[in-house]
Parts: structure tokens; sequence; C-alpha cells
């Protein structure tokens, strides 16, 4: 983790080192659960070379890894 910043929203948004992927992290609740999560986008979406990396990914919702871009 390289930068964590809180939105005027009240959420947490983490920036990595490894990517730039924004995490939408929320409040900060279920934090073990949230941890999974991204090391879950970085094991199984962001590793394949044909994979198009997203430019946020929001884990705020339960059982769900959300990807999207600002295009």
């Amino acid at each position: 983790i390289s930068q964590i910043h809180c939105d005027e929203k009240g959420d947490l948004i983490i920036v990595t080192k490894a990517g730039k992927e924004k995490f939408i992290f929320g409040q900060p609740t279920r934090i073990d659960e949230k941890l999974k999560k991204i090391k879950i986008y970085y094991e199984a979406v962001a590793c394949r070379e044909d994979a198009k990396r997203y430019e946020v990914v929001d884990l705020r919702y339960n059982r769900q890894i959300i990807g999207r871009n600002n295009e």
C-alpha cells in the first residue's frame, strides 16, 4: 500500500505500489475480508496477460469485487 486517503463520502481509498488501481475500501469494517479481496484481485484478474486492468476496484460489497474504468 502506497497511499490511503478518505474521499468526500467518507470512504477509504487505497492505492497500492503494485498497480495503477484505486481500491475503494469503504468504511474501516470487515478489514480482513477486504484485504483478501485485494489479494484475490491480483491473483485472479491483474496477473492474467490478457486481462484488462481496472482503474477502480470497489471492495465495499459482500462477496463481490467490482472493477471499472473511467472511460
